[in-house]
């Protein structure tokens, strides 16, 4: 890789630093989830960790080191480390959760939330499934 070991560092959310999969050196951001692989097109100047896994710069915001497909830069903000939002859509590990309702859009767990008609696991819908009823196992 091209890392460069004196310049090397962690960066991210003071809370959850020591969680964070976020590295930068003077070359580049790496994500240690991607296994240390310098992500490319990244802007160092801008860059910014949201938390451990979600990160933005002037040109896109990042969940784990990929790119958050459709986000809208101005007005991402993350829910918690897996969720996210923006003025249009809902994120789950980065992936919009098609029609998710943003008014009544909730969290249940780190693998579960719901809105006013449907239950999600990640990002897909759980048919059939009650949202005013649902209890995750």
């Amino acid at each position: 890789a091209d890392a460069d070991a004196k310049t090397f560092q962690q960066i991210g959310n003071e809370l959850d630093k020591s969680e964070s999969e976020h590295f930068v050196d003077k070359n580049g951001y790496y994500s240690s989830y991607r296994l240390g692989q310098k992500i490319k097109g990244v802007d160092l100047n801008s860059l910014k960790p949201l938390n451990w896994a979600y990160m933005k710069d002037k040109n896109a915001v990042y969940y784990r080191g990929r790119v958050v497909e459709g986000a809208d830069l101005e007005s991402f903000k993350t829910i918690d480390a897996f969720f996210a939002r923006d003025k249009k859509s809902v994120f789950s590990r980065g992936t919009i959760i098609l029609g998710a309702d943003l008014d009544t859009f909730e969290v249940i767990d780190a693998f579960h939330s719901k809105d006013s008609s449907h239950v999600y696991s990640l990002s897909s819908i759980l048919e059939g499934v009650d949202p005013k009823t649902f209890k995750p196992k």
